[in-house]
């Protein structure tokens, strides 16, 4: 089973995804980088894991650190994604690229709702990150190198883990991890100076 605190970073994963304008113009539209993505997978991703069952579980969100606030954004969060996919399930087919539905001002919508909470989760995302990556297991210590927006200098940290195997993926995330900040130079997120 997940670890909760996994769980919420797979989500917010998502959501950070769907807030990133940068993320969507190399990524999504461009092609550009090692990862692999696009807004339907963002999309999807964040329904498939449940991200519902967690947000509306008060006591959940109270043990992963959310606050009532937190709380009651995410699921309005939701539900402005559940009623997009809904208008854009009948306007667009998979074939429609990206940019074309990037374009549409209820997607715009989305992404700034997306946005409001990835500049007021940020921190927690990053606590949570460092909680994992100095966790006593080595499959948690590990699973923090599987999250998109984890910062390098986490991951610098654990290419000297004690574990080869996290030293090892350490290694080989630590380049995607500084071209995400590349990217971000400019911006207060994923910048390396947290």
């Amino acid at each position: 089973m997940m670890d909760s605190r996994n769980w919420l970073l797979y989500i917010l994963d998502d959501v950070f995804e769907i807030g990133d304008l940068i993320f969507q113009e190399y990524v999504w539209k461009k092609g550009i980088g090692p990862f692999a993505s696009c807004q339907t997978e963002a999309v999807c991703g964040f329904e498939d894991c449940s991200a519902p069952l967690l947000i509306n579980d008060i006591d959940l969100c109270k043990k992963m650190g959310l606050s009532l606030g937190d709380q009651k954004s995410l699921s309005f969060f939701i539900e402005s994604l559940d009623e997009y996919r809904e208008y854009s399930a009948e306007k667009y087919t998979i074939y429609t690229p990206d940019g074309v539905e990037l374009s549409d001002p209820r997607w715009i919508l989305i992404t700034k709702h997306a946005q409001e909470l990835k500049e007021k989760l940020w921190p927690l995302y990053k606590s949570l990150c460092e909680e994992l990556a100095n966790d006593k297991d080595e499959e948690n210590r590990e699973s923090v190198l599987f999250r998109l927006w984890v910062p390098s200098k986490l991951v610098e940290k654990l290419t000297q883990d004690p574990s080869p195997k996290v030293a090892e993926r350490a290694k080989n995330t630590l380049e995607d991890q500084k071209l995400l900040e590349e990217w971000h130079k400019d911006t207060g997120f994923m910048n390396g100076k947290d």
